[in-house]
């Protein structure tokens, strides 16, 4: 029973994979949508991707009665993936990692536009979202951390949400909404896709084997990465052949100054 509700726990994250290919059939704002239409309508579709509202559903469904206790104490004492408490905690960091670091590298292969006519984001902007989704994803969930305080498996504090789920499927949206704009076939960007979101789902998975977190805290952050990094690059980054005047005006740059070097993020909409 309690190794079924571990594939339930595996699954419902792996499920997550699925909104990666819906976002071309989701409603877009028209060319001469206003911005706060651009922004509702993202805040909507972000919510509505199977990719939200799954592994929120199932973070609900764990909080009632004791599923969340009985499949955090067996994966504990078994951890089938990692082999150890030590080893899935060491992984969760390590995978974390490489999501975020396909979320800023992956932008850097996008060609630079053939036209002023372009058919997808810059660089810049895929750079920007990135880095947009993780600041931003990083501040929300210190705010619920620091409001709900709740006790973890291995009786540490600040159990809820799991920042190493939510950074991780952030990081790993980002570089997925980053590959529309990267040429290649359709089944190598499928691949890809579903990789960055294993990538995520084994860390959460790993969050729950080394005893710091319970199913529903893995669940919630990966409901709040994949919304917050789904929103940022649908309000805010200006989509195809749109005007100058729609989407926002963003840019990273390095600067040297006072010999220290220093990263400059500029966001205005």
């Amino acid at each position: 029973m309690k190794q079924q509700l571990a594939r339930i726990v595996l699954g419902v994250l792996v499920l997550s994979a699925s909104g990666c290919a819906t976002w071309s059939d989701r409603p877009q704002a028209g060319p001469n949508a206003s911005r706060f239409q651009r922004i509702r309508l993202a805040a909507v579709n972000a919510a509505r991707d199977p990719a939200t509202w799954i592994p929120a559903a199932g973070a609900v469904a764990f909080r009632m009665g004791d599923l969340d206790e009985r499949v955090s104490d067996w994966a504990y004492e078994h951890t089938p993936i990692f082999g150890s408490p030590e080893d899935a905690n060491q992984a969760s960091t390590d995978l974390r990692a490489v999501a975020c670091a396909a979320a800023i590298l992956t932008p850097l292969s996008i060609p630079p536009p053939a036209d002023s006519a372009r058919a997808g984001m810059t660089k810049t902007q895929g750079v920007s979202g990135g880095l947009a989704a993780t600041l931003t994803n990083s501040a929300l969930v210190g705010f619920m951390k620091k409001e709900t305080d709740e006790t973890r498996p291995n009786g540490g504090h600040s159990s809820f949400p799991s920042s190493h789920t939510s950074q991780a499927f952030a990081c790993a949206i980002s570089a997925s909404r980053s590959l529309e704009s990267v040429p290649m076939s359709a089944g190598m960007r499928k691949a890809l896709r579903i990789n960055l979101t294993a990538v995520a789902a084994a860390t959460a998975w790993g969050r729950i084997e080394a005893y710091h977190h319970y199913p529903s805290d893995t669940l919630a952050g990966a409901a709040l990465g994949n919304f917050l990094a789904n929103f940022i690059f649908d309000a805010f980054l200006k989509p195809a052949n749109a005007s100058e005047e729609q989407g926002a005006k963003a840019d990273v740059s390095l600067d040297l100054v006072d010999d220290a070097t220093w990263l400059k993020f500029t966001w205005g909409f």
